[in-house]
């Protein structure tokens, strides 16, 4: 009997490992956890089905359908978030349950994985065919949606539509989602309009908070921008509620570096060591700012701001190194201790440790990797140093009219 029960059990496995090879129409890869599920619920679920869609529209859901929605949405991003199917599945059950918090859910998670048609087809659903009414939720995470594919255009229409058709107005969320899609995109100028709307008071807009200043920031960098970036900063100090992290710093050295200006980038990291945050604790230069300020100082020669970067870079890395170590050890800590008192573990808590540990873990060692290079090359003959400093000679900060 064992033996038969084990044979049977081998067939059921292969079985599965078989259907999770197939592939739908679309050729898109269908994964055996999420299909099954949706599988057996269509099998089990037809009374329910019909007894939910002859449920008055003003009742409540039943927390059971609710918790059995969710349970498969986590399945569906968790396993493989690139199938159709499964999202289609969503959405038919999520238009059946009438819940705008789901909808809002499913807009998120299609926006994060860059499923943008599906995010906008939840959107529509929600408002056209259950006639529920968008909330902040809904347009916030449906302009995320549009930013992460760079759909600038449909990110102004729902940004001017929730302006005028939401009961709730734009909040910093919203506002820094589409001044990040408006700085992707190369549009600091407008960007920075925006948000001074927000610093100076306007009556239709919400303060601006770090996170709103540290985008803009980032994306100077980016586009080398550093007349923007000091506007940004100086816009900054107009908010006496908002004080500058560690970021903001970081970004404006990036900014002087990116043109070459190895005296104020270092000039902003000094600054840096002197503020503390709103809990006066002293903010710390990450070490990620202290490699870029190295490798820009050696490339125009300048040996001796270079080394100081270097010794305070390596520093600052095996500290980070540490606080991700002891981070890490806390999110396990706080996992056993669910398991051990037999809880599901928790998402919202040790997942996203867990990951910023890591985040933080991989920086410092590419801090670390940039540094070591950077000290390779300062190995060189003092001529072949100053040779590579001539070359980038020509590269002088921009003028703006």
């Amino acid at each position: 009997m064992a033996a038969k029960r084990k044979n049977e059990e081998s067939r059921e496995v292969s079985d599965t490992r078989e259907n999770d090879k197939k592939k739908s129409s679309n050729g898109v890869v269908v994964g055996g956890d999420f299909a099954r599920f949706v599988a057996e619920q269509q099998q089990k679920d037809t009374s329910k089905e019909e007894h939910l869609s002859s449920l008055n529209e003003l009742q409540p859901t039943p927390y059971s359908q609710l918790a059995k929605l969710d349970e498969g949405m986590n399945r569906c991003f968790r396993a493989n978030r690139k199938r159709s199917r499964d999202a289609q599945t969503l959405l038919k059950r999520a238009k059946k349950l009438k819940e705008v918090k789901f909808f809002n859910r499913l807009i998120r998670d299609f926006g994060n994985d860059k499923q943008f048609g599906f995010a906008e087809e939840a959107f529509r659903i929600l408002e056209k065919e259950c006639n529920i009414e968008p909330n902040a939720y809904s347009y916030t995470n449906l302009l995320n949606a549009c930013v992460r594919v760079g759909e600038l255009k449909r990110a102004r229409e729902v940004f001017q539509k929730m302006e005028r058709d939401c009961d709730e107005q734009p909040n910093e969320v919203t506002c820094t989602v589409f001044v990040k899609g408006l700085c992707e995109e190369g549009l600091i100028d407008e960007a920075l309009e925006l948000v001074k709307d927000m610093v100076r008071g306007s009556a239709s807009r919400p303060r601006a908070n770090v996170r709103t200043f540290s985008t803009i920031l980032r994306n100077c960098v980016r586009y080398r921008d550093v007349h923007s970036a000091e506007a940004t900063f100086s816009l900054m100090r107009e908010c006496f509620d908002v004080l500058p992290d560690a970021a903001c710093y970081e970004y404006l050295s990036k900014s002087y570096a990116s043109r070459l200006d190895v005296e104020k980038a270092e000039k902003t990291l000094n600054e840096l060591e002197l503020q503390q945050d709103e809990n006066g604790k002293v903010l710390n230069i990450p070490a990620s700012a202290l490699a870029s300020l190295a490798g820009v100082a050696a490339t125009v020669g300048k040996v001796d701001v270079a080394k100081r970067a270097i010794a305070k870079c390596r520093e600052r890395a095996d500290e980070e190194q540490r606080n991700a170590e002891q981070f890490s050890s806390n999110a396990n800590i706080s996992s056993e201790r669910d398991r051990s008192n037999n809880k599901k573990p928790n998402d919202d808590s040790t997942t996203p440790s867990k990951s910023v540990s890591n985040f933080f873990k991989a920086r410092a060692s590419d801090a670390l990797r940039e540094i070591a290079e950077i000290e390779a090359f300062l190995s060189n003959d003092d001529d072949v140093i100053k040779q590579e400093a001539v070359s980038y000679t020509h590269l002088t900060l921009p003028t703006k009219a």
